[in-house]
């Protein structure tokens, strides 16, 4: 399992005891990067702060859940975001 864990090319997402493992296909990849682009100029045009912090582990102890996200980004909470953030 921490081979998996480890393996970027590998997507795993936690629920209540599920675990599931995904390998991306290239289709996957592509709308990926395009969502991505249209994140990044639709909050440039709209002036709008943007934290991307891209596939990072996002998990919720209460609700047995985790997920890794291809990409993910915070807009309306990137001030409160940004300031969890510690720089090292």
């Amino acid at each position: 399992m921490l081979d998996l864990a480890e393996n970027p090319s590998k997507k795993l997402t936690y629920d209540q005891g599920k675990l599931e493992i995904m390998t991306p296909l290239p289709e996957h990849e592509i709308n990926k990067e395009f969502l991505g682009r249209l994140v990044q100029t639709t909050t440039e045009i709209l002036g709008l702060e943007v934290s991307s912090l891209s596939s990072t582990t996002l998990s919720r102890k209460d609700l047995q859940k985790g997920i890794e996200p291809d990409q993910c980004y915070y807009i309306t909470n990137e001030e409160l975001i940004r300031s969890k953030i510690q720089f090292k």
